[in-house]
């Protein structure tokens, strides 16, 4: 397949991104006859029998359900297991059917028509000629972060565009979130049962197969052909599902998702006064330009929240949000703030600021301005600090002083991402500022 794309076909690409985009951030009810019916055919595929389907309103539910069931086939506690599933299976007006799940569904759909179908399509679409085919997980893993970073015009542009980041973006903050909650031991399972399902919409690898079949030629199998047609209707039909030998739990799509950003590629999610993501059962996420934030945060309008909250907020990007809503002046002058120093461009300042509502005297701050992004950056730094290049000097190497030292003449660049900072290893001697701010 040849890598260049003439100007008709490049357009087609952007149109094609967009309509995948659409399909994976779609906020639709599912269609649950194309759902139930793609599924079908995988159990067939599978020589399983037909299963019952179970419909949930989110994948939040899913989890909690999948991870009921888990719990419910621990062997010590059979009796409580199938009363339980008979009394569910009453309510589903089914024959009391067995409903506790075998791990080796998963793992067995996966083999038999899941990622690895993909891995291999996509290694013959973009891996070259001379490229080894891949035989394990983990090769085949490789193996595609190679052809997805590398220099093919069609998976630069399906990544580019935003229809790959946008769906894996969306699972993966749907992953996160919940396997965050399984510290509460009454959903401690949930963060396993989150790893062991598809993810429907949020898939991300189809498109990379279908754009060459349908616009550039290429040819599958007749097998290849049923099967990336069934998960291309699962990504446009549904969210996340789960296999069972007996039962398949299936997710309804998102009620509403807000993004920020005109093109696909820039678009975020955000929300001020909202969720940025909520479910038919309520179960939301909030999200300020992108980053998740606490919900008092996102809904609470600006002039309602009390500025000296910034000293709940460990995270440094929550806490630019923070102050992007709340404003550095109205916190400034609420806090009765002081410069203490001020660095000769103005980019940076270190500032006291009043912690009498916290039961501390002052709080020392350092305030950056991220013009990339034209944010302002705050971070706590320690009360000795005097000038900017001590509170940056500390936001490095915190209370332990390894020998960090500022010399424009013979510094190395650095940077700050967030709550990171590189350093090229083995450095001391660094430029006074650093070279990027993200």
């Amino acid at each position: 397949m040849a890598d260049a794309l003439t100007p008709e076909k490049e357009k087609q690409l952007k149109d094609f991104c967009e309509e995948w985009f659409g399909h994976g951030t779609s906020c639709d009810p599912a269609d649950r006859p194309t759902a139930e019916a793609a599924i079908r055919k995988i159990y067939g595929w599978m020589d399983w029998e037909e299963p019952m389907f179970v419909w949930v309103d989110s994948p939040h539910q899913g989890t909690l359900l999948g991870a009921i069931l888990h719990a419910l086939g621990d062997p010590t506690n059979t009796e409580l297991s199938q009363a339980i599933c008979d009394r569910l299976a009453r309510k589903l007006d089914e024959d009391s059917p067995d409903l506790r799940p075998d791990d080796s569904a998963y793992f067995r759909t996966v083999q038999k028509m899941g990622e690895w179908l993909f891995w291999d399509m996509l290694h013959t679409l973009y891996g070259g000629a001379d490229a080894e085919v891949p035989k394990t997980d983990e090769e085949r893993q490789q193996a595609t972060q190679r052809i997805l970073s590398g220099s093919n015009k069609i998976p630069q542009a399906l990544k580019d565009l935003g229809t790959h980041e946008a769906m894996r973006y969306l699972a993966t903050t749907c992953r996160e979130l919940f396997i965050g909650e399984s510290s509460n031991a009454a959903i401690s399972l949930s963060g396993s049962v989150a790893g062991r399902c598809f993810y429907g919409q949020m898939d991300w690898w189809a498109p990379y197969c279908i754009f060459p079949r349908d616009y550039l030629g290429v040819e599958y199998t007749e097998e290849e052909n049923e099967k990336l047609e069934a998960w291309a209707d699962l990504m446009k039909s549904c969210c996340w599902w789960w296999t069972y030998e007996n039962m398949a739990i299936v997710s309804d799509r998102p009620d509403e998702i807000h993004w920020e950003g005109d093109e696909p590629a820039n678009r975020q999610l955000h929300c001020d006064g909202g969720p940025a993501v909520r479910f038919r059962d309520d179960y939301s996420f909030y999200f300020l330009h992108g980053v998740s934030v606490p919900e008092w945060l996102a809904v609470t309008p600006a002039e309602k929240i009390d500025p000296a909250r910034m000293h709940e907020i460990a995270n440094a990007e929550v806490r630019r949000e923070f102050v992007r809503k709340v404003g550095i002046d109205r916190i400034c002058e609420a806090l009765d703030a002081r410069v203490l120093d001020e660095s000769d461009d103005g980019m940076y300042q270190l500032i006291e600021l009043d912690a009498a509502t916290t039961g501390e005297d002052r709080w020392r701050f350092l305030r950056m301005r991220n013009p990339s992004i034209d944010a302002i950056h705050v971070e706590g730094v320690a009360n000795t600090c005097e000038t900017v290049d001590d509170a940056l000097i500390f936001r490095i190497q915190g209370t332990e002083d390894r020998g960090y030292r500022f010399d424009d003449e013979a510094g190395v660049e650095w940077s700050i991402h967030g709550d990171v900072i590189l350093i090229p290893e083995g450095e001391t001697v660094l430029k006074r500022r650093p070279s990027q701010m993200a």
